[in-house]
């Protein structure tokens, strides 16, 4: 004969402690792998918020579009956001220094205000020059703030560097970012170009 047991009476809900809730927090940082957990790495995607993802890395094997899209996004916002931009966008873009055109002297005979007005120009010149010098050394701090670490460790050890950060040279810096990502390509896939032309 059987007995049937009475059902238990239900039990209060157990409080949930402090140390609890942040056991489940912190299971949602990680990721378990047979009997490991492995922490979530964040991605890196720039020191800017303004160029969120937009950055140079050298571990991504579409890191020489990466280059050339960052690149241009840094330049646009540059060209939006700093005094006489436009010239700085330009350098950025070209990889080399834009010069603006310098004014010609007065002829001989020129009046008063024609002198005023080539004075003017020349202070204007002088004034662009000296800002576009002083924004190619802030967007020097701009585009090594886009670098992601594993990039910062190769452009370091490169032997010109020192001068480049020395210089706080922007153009060179690109230049140097360039050549690693695309000479890291051009190495990867050259086993690949070997094998096709066999």
């Amino acid at each position: 004969m059987s007995t049937e047991l009475p059902d238990p009476a239900p039990s209060s809900p157990i409080p949930v402690t402090s140390d609890q809730n942040n056991a489940r927090h912190a299971r949602g940082r990680f990721r378990r792998i047979g009997n490991y957990q492995m922490s979530r790495q964040v991605r890196f995607s720039g020191r800017c918020e303004e160029l969120s993802g937009h950055i140079y890395d050298c571990t991504d094997v579409r890191q020489a579009d990466q280059y050339a899209k960052t690149t241009k996004e840094i330049a646009e916002y540059v060209g939006r956001n700093y005094k006489y931009g436009m010239d700085t966008r330009l350098a950025l873009e070209n990889l080399h220094d834009v010069t603006a055109e310098m004014p010609e002297d007065p002829a001989e005979n020129a009046t008063r205000t024609e002198i005023r007005i080539w004075e003017k120009r020349v202070d204007d010149y002088v004034k662009q020059d000296t800002t576009k010098k002083e924004n190619l050394k802030t967007a020097y701090s701009l585009i090594w703030g886009q670098c992601s670490d594993p990039m910062r460790q190769r452009l370091v050890s490169a032997n010109t560097f020192s001068q480049i950060a020395s210089h706080g040279d922007a153009i060179e810096l690109l230049k140097l970012i360039k050549s690693i990502t695309y000479n890291y390509q051009s190495q990867k896939y050259l086993p690949r170009a070997i094998h096709v032309g066999c």
